[in-house]
């Protein structure tokens, strides 16, 4: 990150340890002709701005050493000397600057060409000073030196001892108490390092509003230096943004990223380049050049790769023999790359160093490229032990979530090489370790007995704030960027609006310490074993196909009750998306064209790549497919088998799941007989009625239908729980910019306006291992991050107790969703509810109108 290369105050070179000597000295009774506490704190202060400046300046890190070790004698005899005195307050602002000395010690230079040294127990003794000052601040009763100290101890205990959730709690009490000295430069500090914070979890929405914050007060901030830092670290945000493209294809909105991650660096370098800091402002170009414009490049390589590939015909097979398919996992030497990393390190040779996962996952980088496998392989599985430590300590599951969206390959490494190995047993654990964790955390601590339904209210309201907010910080840093006067207006209704929300959370978590003080201790989920999945698999009659993707390949795995096959499919991240977008949009078209054809090329190409390779292992008629990234948005049932011309959704029974360890949580439903029925139309929506009243009449005197007007959402609570299976036929949509806000209309009510989204959901009080059907447009899209989080409302129907899910894809034509639902429930009472599925399809695909798949393949079953 940016802020290792402009470490507060400063990142030092290496000093000699200094022992505190808490005796009290001479003077401290009185003895003549000694230096005061005062004088010596004076002197100490002097010495560190002084070698803060000139290190700023030039960057010269060995030149003024000598009076930074002063500095700490000074400063480390005057804190024993106020302490004797019982001056709190003085002995506090000491405190703080022996931190600023041992946090300075962290990564140590001595001279240009010196070796670089890490040494982490610097920070754990920067604690211990910070933490002291803030006890001494408090008892003297100085708010200044309090938010100072704790602001501090914030970013150590965040950035420096990997204790994220510790930090983040303790920069919003700093926050809080700058926020009431009246000193702007004690606001913005707090501001500042709280942004930092959220930078290094990816929530970057948090981290933009607390520097639209500190802009908002810019006027009244005399220390000119924190507007570099919120530049530069405006810059670091869209520059992650940006980095996006490394593995998304929204090549548009990465360039816009890198112009204002650019912009950023550049108004940084600007500023302190005003102040004489020739040093600082060299680092903020350097982050233009080294960070934004070589990234930048990366991804205009990676788009142009995408463009000739797909032009070339080599990803376009017309047979089974065109696609590779190989056992190789992982490469071995390669001087190109060890020159590349080579590069990289001598512009930082702190990389391999850094105590989180990053330092042990180049190393393991540079063990791989040099031909020595083995050594990379445990420094690999070093940097995930350190990754599952630093995400074990972050308290709630979207921080968890948003942890691993940069550092998720470090999982993937390691399991190739094991692959590599035939070592699939724990290859397997390693990706399941990646896939859905925040999901089945959260669903570990939904079990029985550890959940209750007014934590599950307490969750769906939080989720809402959360997400609210977000929004709202979003839209308030992007006003501040503009930085026009007509905006003024708008600018401050955001951030109102980002107060108001602050606070409601604020309340909200004291309400949920005090009732549900549980929901605040998120449990650590076990991933499924691959011996577990397999005897999942045989007690369910089902193949799971599980999909890894890469930036160059996919990795299949089949997994069946008695075998396991893994195979290495040529196909770029970047080609494979472009494949499922304009697939999807072929099988929309008729929505939009009423006579659009169907075109079997990218169906059967699709197959050749994700079915074909593992076909012949195929033993059982139910396919459980685990999905990733792009194929989240894949219906699989549309994909033709070109050697018979049958889709793959009439040949097998096809469920999904999010991962392996949350199918593991549900539970295998055979059929729907006996089952309590509860279902609600839409009056308006043709077919909606006839729909939800023929599915009524299978549940004679089991069921509850509600058609002649939309029930509301105080009625759905109220009715919901008395049902084991939930059928809503109303309108729903799904929210791109946040898909946990996507939403099904209920009737609007005086106190909301009927629609219901996802975040509400995760508090529907209803029946354990309910059956629940969304008969509405998009219900079932979600967002897969690079993470491998899935959000939108599956997340959120899990975790209110669904234990399956049928859902729809895209927007749906009633008359045809009719003969879908109709059959799947007719067909459910005495089959399984995946054979039900398959069935419909035929139904549907039996009415010649209806051939196109447009019309019987966006309905997804979510389960067993």
């Amino acid at each position: 990150m940016f802020t290792a290369a402009h470490e507060r105050p400063f990142k030092g070179p290496c000093v000699l340890l200094f022992l505190l000597v808490f005796a009290v000295p001479d003077w401290a009774s009185g003895a003549p002709g000694t230096d005061t506490p005062e004088v010596l704190q004076q002197q100490g202060i002097r010495r560190l701005n002084a070698y803060k400046r000139h290190f700023y300046e030039t960057g010269d890190q060995s030149t003024l050493l000598p009076e930074l070790e002063k500095a700490a004698t000074e400063l480390t005899t005057s804190y024993s000397g106020f302490l004797a005195r019982k001056n709190l307050a003085a002995a506090a602002l000491t405190a703080i600057k022996l931190g600023d000395i041992e946090r300075a010690q962290a990564v140590v230079r001595p001279c240009d060409g010196c070796k670089v040294v890490f040494a982490k127990s610097h920070y754990d003794r920067a604690a211990e000073y910070y933490a002291r000052a803030f006890e001494l601040a408090g008892q003297a009763g100085h708010s200044g030196y309090q938010a100072d100290a704790l602001g501090k101890l914030a970013y150590t205990d965040g950035l420096g001892r990997g204790n994220l959730s510790t930090g983040i709690e303790e920069i919003q009490r700093a926050i809080q108490i700058a926020g009431k000295t009246g000193n702007k430069d004690d606001l913005a500090k707090a501001l500042d390092t709280a942004a930092m914070l959220e930078i290094q979890r990816n929530d970057f929405n948090a981290a933009e509003e607390y520097l639209a914050r500190i802009l908002a007060i810019k006027a009244e901030v005399s220390d000119e230096l924190e507007l570099y830092y919120v530049y530069a670290e405006q810059g670091e945000i869209y520059l992650g943004l940006g980095m996006k493209c490394l593995y998304d294809t929204h090549f548009d909105n990465c360039y816009e990223a890198f112009k204002r991650a650019r912009s950023g660096y550049e108004q940084a370098a600007t500023i302190a380049q005003s102040l004489g800091y020739k040093a600082l402002a060299e680092v903020a170009r350097d982050s233009i050049q080294n960070n934004v414009d070589r990234q930048e490049a990366v991804v205009r390589g990676r788009e142009r790769s995408l463009k000739n590939a797909s032009s070339s015909g080599l990803f376009h097979p017309k047979e089974a023999k065109d696609v590779l398919v190989t056992q190789n996992f992982a490469s071995g030497a390669n001087p190109q790359a060890r020159a590349l990393i080579a590069t990289l390190l001598k512009e930082d040779p702190t990389l391999t160093l850094s105590p989180d996962p990053r330092g042990a996952y180049v190393q393991g980088m540079l063990f791989q490229v040099d031909g020595k496998s083995d050594e990379a392989l445990d420094s690999y599985l070093h940097a995930v032990h350190l990754l599952e430590q630093d995400r074990r300590k972050l308290h709630d599951e979207q921080a968890r979530g948003a942890f691993l969206e940069d550092k998720i390959e470090i999982y993937y490494a390691p399991a190739l090489q094991l692959l590599q190995r035939r070592r699939y047993s724990e290859a397997f654990r390693l990706l399941e370790s990646s896939r859905s964790r925040a999901m089945a955390d959260l669903l570990q601590s939904r079990s029985p007995g550890l959940s209750t339904q007014k934590e599950r209210e307490f969750l769906a309201e939080s989720e809402k704030l959360k997400t609210e907010t977000a929004l709202e910080q979003q839209k308030l840093f992007d006003l501040m960027l503009e930085q026009k006067a007509s905006q003024a207006a708008k600018i401050n209704k955001a951030q109102a609006r980002v107060q108001q929300l602050q606070e409601e959370d604020a309340a909200l978590q004291a309400r949920i310490t005090q009732e549900a003080p549980r929901l605040n201790e998120l449990l650590v989920s076990d991933p499924i074993s691959l011996a577990e999945a397999q005897r999942s698999a045989a007690e369910g009659n089902y193949d799971l196909l599980y999909y890894l993707v890469l930036e160059h390949a996919i990795i299949l795995w089949h997994i069946g009750g008695t075998d396991v096959q893994v195979f290495n499919v040529f196909l770029p991240r970047t080609e494979l998306a472009n494949k499922v977008t304009a697939f999807r949009d072929n099988l929309t078209a008729p929505a939009h064209e009423q006579n659009a054809a169907f075109d079997p090329q990218l169906s059967r190409e699709l197959f050749f790549y994700l079915i074909q390779p593992v076909l012949r292992f195929v033993k059982q008629r139910h396919l459980v497919i685990v999905p990733h990234e792009a194929l989240s948005a894949l219906p699989f049932q549309a994909l033709q088998d070109p050697a018979t011309n049958a889709f793959l959704g009439e040949q097998f029974q096809i469920s999904y799941a999010p991962s392996a360890t949350i199918l593991g949580k549900l539970k295998q439903k055979n059929n729907l007989a006996g089952a309590r029925l509860l279902a609600l139309a839409n009056p308006d929506i043709n077919d909606s009625v006839t729909e939800v009243r023929a599915i009524g009449q299978l549940f004679p005197g089991q069921s509850k239908v509600a058609w002649q007007q939309l029930a509301g959402k105080a009625q759905l609570k109220a009715w919901i729980s008395g049902y084991n299976v939930v059928h809503l036929s109303v309108h729903g949509e799904f929210n791109r910019v946040d898909p946990l806000l996507s939403r099904v209309q209920l009737a609007p009510s005086e106190n909301d306006d009927g629609w219901l989204t996802a975040t509400e959901m995760f508090g529907l009080p209803l029946a354990p291992d309910s059956v629940v059907v969304l008969s509405a447009c998009e219900s079932g899209l979600v967002e897969a991050t690079h993470a491998n989080e899935v959000l939108g409302i599956v997340r959120a129907l899990l975790y209110a107790g669904a234990n399956n899910m049928v859902l729809s894809s895209w927007e749906v034509k009633s008359n045809a969703t009719a003969i879908w639902m109709q059959t799947f429930y007719k067909e459910a009472r005495r089959n399984s509810l995946s054979e039900s599925s398959r069935l419909a399809i035929l139904a549907v695909k039996r009415d010649p109108k209806f051939q196109h798949p447009y019309y019987w393949a966006p309905f997804l079953l979510i389960g067993k």
